[in-house]
């Protein structure tokens, strides 16, 4: 053969994106090359902003299942498990194909005759109580020395319930200061 053409054509290229988004500095998708874990990935995106939650979620595609249908699975990462280094199986190898999602911290909104209202991130999901959430003595108003509270919450859109809370006597250490779950 004297001068032979050769031409390649490509029938399949085999993508292995890695997304991650929400509450990261910044969001980003890349092809997973080599090993890779959830901190690295974390890392590429310049790490978890300020506003994230206490968790990442992890969806994985399965394979197509006997039914024909494939399957997404969502794992959960607790944060600090995986920023402090205390669990090692955390650290998730990726493989391609994974959605990562940092979901923002839920906030908490204190308004009335306070000093500081506003809406304050809840960073500890489960282990946060009325008292982490409500104002100090320091931070209310002397106008103000019974401090009636309450609290409100929107679970379903349509539907409000206002909890009265006797907030002085939680500080006091008369009652106990946890809401009731809901």
């Amino acid at each position: 053969m004297v001068d032979p053409v050769v031409s390649v054509s490509v029938i399949e290229y085999r993508s292995r994106p890695i997304s991650v988004a929400g509450a990261v500095r910044h969001p980003l998708t890349f092809q997973a090359s080599g090993e890779l874990t959830l901190l690295d990935a974390i890392s590429r995106a310049e790490g978890l902003a300020e506003n994230a939650g206490p968790e990442i979620l992890i969806s994985r595609r399965q394979p197509v299942s006997l039914d024909g249908k494939s399957v997404t699975l969502v794992q959960r990462v607790a944060v600090a498990r995986l920023i402090d280094g205390a669990d090692a199986d955390v650290n998730l190898a990726l493989v391609g194909g994974e959605e990562i999602r940092v979901p923002e911290a839920g906030r908490v909104y204190v308004v009335g005759n306070v000093k500081k209202p506003g809406a304050f991130p809840i960073k500890d999901g489960a282990e946060t109580s009325l008292l982490k959430a409500s104002p100090s003595r320091k931070d209310s108003c002397p106008t103000q020395p019974t401090w009636p509270t309450s609290i409100a919450r929107k679970a379903p859109p349509e539907a409000r319930t206002k909890i009265p809370i006797e907030l002085k006597k939680i500080i006091e250490r008369k009652i106990a200061g946890r809401s009731p779950p809901g």
